[in-house]
């Protein structure tokens, strides 16, 4: 058995804790690798020694920080497939919900066949560049397009499937999964989607407008954002968080629906709803 740690080396308990769980796997002959969730890059281009470890195909991820280190680790998920366990050292813990003082329980669960899994879906990104250029990513939150270093509003045009949505001036617009419709989606007032679904929400962030509304795409539908000529020096791509280096603004960015890129592995957490009507609605009593 092989066994891949993902570690927020911000947080020095988590650095803590995954050297106590490396000795812990390797007294019990299990292959293990840490890699530090700050050296993971989400454009794919990971160094040489990540490259090779991903090649020995590992058997499980186990997530030690917050959400952020799980996006982190969803790279490498992405790469080389496997069930993830996240361990929530951070903050509300959507993704990472287990408690680091159940860890060994949790693990021993998990070799033991006996957790409860998730299967999310991610989103390919495909970002065009106006030399003719293709950018490609695979994220598990969003893509966000928003205004650049000017701060100026950008102008662009959304459509679904070839028809056009809307064309409208706003700080950006984002497209996200229904694990990030809790994340910097709702955060610009979308909708709470349960995360098991295949889909994307398309929201405008502070639109110039009266009547812009937040929309849900089927699994299988196309979007796609164009930011208007005149924007093309004022327009910043992120994806999951992390800007896209680009020269100039994008000519087309394309997003569509990657069923089933993720696993992860639940231990002892509350389920969505519970969790949401305790974070969202204010409900204190189970």
């Amino acid at each position: 058995m092989r066994v891949i740690i993902v570690v927020n080396s911000g947080k020095p308990v988590a650095v803590e804790k995954a050297a106590e769980l490396k000795d812990w796997l390797l007294r019990r002959n299990i292959r293990v690798d840490v890699v530090s969730a700050e050296e993971i890059i989400v454009d794919g281009h990971f160094a040489a020694d990540i490259r090779e470890m991903l090649d020995d195909r590992p058997d499980f991820y186990f997530s030690l920080g917050g959400d952020g280190t799980l996006l982190s680790c969803s790279q490498l998920v992405f790469k080389a497939p496997a069930p993830v366990l996240g361990f929530n050292f951070g903050h509300l813990g959507f993704l990472t919900g287990a408690s680091p003082d159940v860890m060994y329980d949790a693990i021993e669960a998990a070799f033991d066949g006996k957790l409860p899994s998730e299967s999310r879906c991610a989103l390919d990104v495909t970002i065009e560049g106006r030399d003719g250029s293709h950018l490609r990513y695979i994220v598990l939150n969003e893509v966000a397009i928003t205004r650049g270093v000017t701060g100026k509003m950008v102008e662009f045009e959304v459509a679904i499937d070839g028809d056009t949505l809307s064309t409208m001036r706003a700080d950006g617009v984002i497209v996200a999964s229904p694990t990030g419709s809790t994340a910097y989606s709702l955060s610009a007032g979308g909708p709470i989607i349960s995360p098991t679904l295949s889909s994307m929400v398309v929201v405008a962030l502070a639109p110039h407008s009266l009547v812009s509304r937040s929309l849900v795409t089927d699994d299988d539908e196309v979007v796609s954002v164009v930011p208007e000529d005149k924007s093309n020096k004022d327009c910043a791509v992120f994806v999951d968080g992390n800007l896209v280096k680009m020269e100039r603004s994008p000519r087309r960015i394309t997003v569509t629906v990657r069923r089933d890129a993720i696993t992860l592995l639940r231990y002892n957490v509350p389920g969505f709803t519970r969790l949401a009507s305790r974070v969202f609605f204010g409900r204190t009593n189970d």
